[in-house]
């Protein structure tokens, strides 16, 4: 069961990540940030943003020493038209993430929100996280004021940092993240020329039918056109 530690921590946690060197690839994982419906304003909302820390390879300790510690140090942000950069996460909810003793969310709730989130942002999976280091807490806070004749109640947003410790959180090995490299790629590559033949297809028949319905037309309109014999009787 996930919990949050509180303590230093580990700047060797054995985790890279990893978007793609050519940009084929970087495509591949490409994600638009589904549109997600804002919930509706409370007295006090709570958010969780996750901050994914690569951390230092054991092999690179040697370089921290002639180089500043922050040019080593990598984190994993998302990047939408409206925000800018920022970390992964989001709104908590109580249904789906669970709540504590007081109805606020608990510890648990809060790394249970931030595997939800993450999964549903860029469909990477915390679920084997073990521990979490809460690195910041914010709380906004925005008095009761009159505006204009209309009273706006005081609001209190509230937001954690977590930042998971990825070396035991059972991360794929490089092998079998290449081979989900490859299998992403595939199955993207399949998708496109599926859709790409059911559109073609669909545009064959439609021109069959309007070549068909063309051809039909015409020839009621040679028939309109042929001029009655004339040795043909009257009609009654």
């Amino acid at each position: 069961e996930s919990s949050v530690k509180h303590g230093d921590l580990p700047l060797s946690n054995g985790s890279l990540f990893y978007f793609g060197s050519t940009k084929s690839e970087q495509e591949v994982f490409s994600r638009t940030l589904p549109k997600v419906k804002a919930p509706p304003v409370a007295a006090k909302t709570y958010n969780v943003r996750v901050v994914l820390f690569q951390g230092i390879d054991e092999g690179s300790k040697v370089g921290v020493e002639e180089h500043h510690l922050n040019k080593h140090l990598k984190f994993l942000v998302s990047k939408t038209p409206k925000h800018g950069l920022q970390c992964l996460g989001g709104a908590w909810d109580a249904e789906k993430d669970g709540v504590g003793s007081n109805g606020a969310p608990d510890e648990a709730a809060l790394c249970k929100a931030a595997v939800r989130l993450v999964k549903e942002e860029v469909d990477v999976d915390l679920g084997g996280v073990k521990a979490w280091f809460k690195l910041l807490e914010v709380l906004y806070i925005r008095p009761a004021e009159v505006i204009r004749g209309r009273m706006y109640p005081e609001e209190r947003e509230q937001t954690v940092f977590l930042v998971p410790q990825l070396a035991k959180a059972l991360m794929p090995s490089e092998d079998a993240y290449t081979a989900q490299l490859v299998k992403v790629a595939e199955d993207a590559h399949a998708a496109a020329m599926a859709k790409w033949e059911k559109e073609d297809a669909e545009r064959k028949a439609k021109a069959a039918a309007e070549a068909e319905k063309a051809e039909a037309e015409a020839k009621k309109a040679g028939d309109a056109a042929k001029p009655a014999p004339e040795d043909q009787p009257p009609s009654p």
